[in-house]
């Protein structure tokens, strides 16, 4: 098969998820924003967080947001989400992101108080001393504060999303090992996330020992406690035998087990790997490229492409390609623009 007609598959890729989420580059569909709504005094801080969701529901933690205030005289708010009082009155808050068609929103209120009154202090005892300064007003928790403080509490899924900022340096510096030892705390506590993103940095060998056989034990963790990007992970590995023997049995029960679990990526995974077996099932292998597809993975949306370019498994039908090759476009896999251009 050419270059250029060939299935892609979504290999584990060196990124990690938040505890609530599991990573795919998908189009988002709605945004949420949280708190619902705010008070603040004026002078004072507060952290807005915004969560983007596919179609199916499932959160993307990759997505750039732009942040606004309806009324910055009253409440201004930095591209971090963090919002500040300014003067007594109403604001509304938005976070956007896409642009045009595409674009997605949310927003929600602010109402800002006056400053928290002065003690009344009686006439007596005012003229008897002077009265102290005011203590300052301690700093507002920035949300890796937030998770540090709950992960130290005993909170695995705080740790896990820690060690995903520490990893990407989004609030803090990047430290690989700081966030292979909040995985770790994550794994250990219980929270299956933090088990699957410490063994995508021993399969990568990122902030660890490249270690294969602990990223197999710890995808496997991961799988058996229910996280379908672990199941994935664990059934690439057992199809490109990465530190293991090839063994496509496995690889094919744990990638089904990834896409049945709603990881779109082992979806596609699964269907390439049916694709390219000796006696391929063409069927089965567009129904999983259509599930990749339709759960958020661009790379499904071009496989599928690819089937109807070459008559797999259904009749060839060059306007099909491009149209499924555009969606995969669309949705940022590069092969798909290449097919597509291609094929103009």
């Amino acid at each position: 098969m050419s270059t250029a007609t060939c299935r892609t598959a979504s290999l584990a890729a060196l990124a990690l998820v938040f505890a609530h989420s599991a990573w795919a580059q998908r189009t988002p569909r709605d945004v949420q924003i949280v708190p619902a709504d705010a008070r603040l005094r004026v002078g004072e801080r507060a952290p807005f967080l915004a969560t983007a969701y596919d179609a199916a529901g499932n959160p993307i933690d990759s997505v750039a947001f732009v942040w606004s205030s309806s009324n910055p005289d009253v409440a201004t708010i930095d591209q971090a989400g963090i919002a500040t009082g300014v003067s007594v009155g109403l604001a509304i808050i938005t976070v956007r992101t896409g642009s045009g068609a595409s674009a997605k929103s949310a927003q929600t209120p602010v109402q800002v108080a006056g400053e928290a009154a002065a003690p009344v202090v009686p006439q007596a005892a005012a003229s008897a001393r002077t009265a102290a300064p005011p203590a300052p007003s301690p700093p507002a928790l920035t949300h890796a504060d937030s998770l540090r403080r709950d992960c130290d509490g005993g909170n695995a899924t705080s740790c896990t999303d820690l060690s995903v900022l520490y990893f990407r340096g989004v609030g803090v510096p990047r430290d690989l090992g700081e966030a292979r030892v909040l995985s770790e705390r994550g794994c250990d506590g219980g929270n299956a996330h933090g088990c699957r993103n410490l063994g995508v940095l021993y399969e990568h060998g990122t902030g660890a020992t490249q270690d294969f056989g602990q990223a197999r034990a710890l995808y496997q963790r991961a799988c058996d406690h229910g996280d379908a990007a672990g199941c994935n992970d664990l059934g690439v590995l057992y199809q490109y035998a990465r530190g293991v023997a090839r063994d496509l049995g496995q690889a094919r029960d744990f990638l089904q087990r990834g896409c049945d679990g709603g990881y779109a990526p082992s979806c596609t995974n699964l269907g390439v790997l049916l694709g390219h077996l000796s006696t391929p099932d063409h069927a089965l292998e567009r129904t999983l490229y259509q599930r990749g597809c339709d759960a958020g993975d661009p790379h499904g949306c071009t496989n599928l492409g690819v089937t109807y370019e070459l008559g797999l498994g259904t009749t060839i039908d060059a306007a099909q390609a491009r149209a499924w090759y555009q969606r995969g476009c669309d949705r940022g896999d590069a092969d798909g623009c290449d097919k597509l251009r291609r094929l103009r």
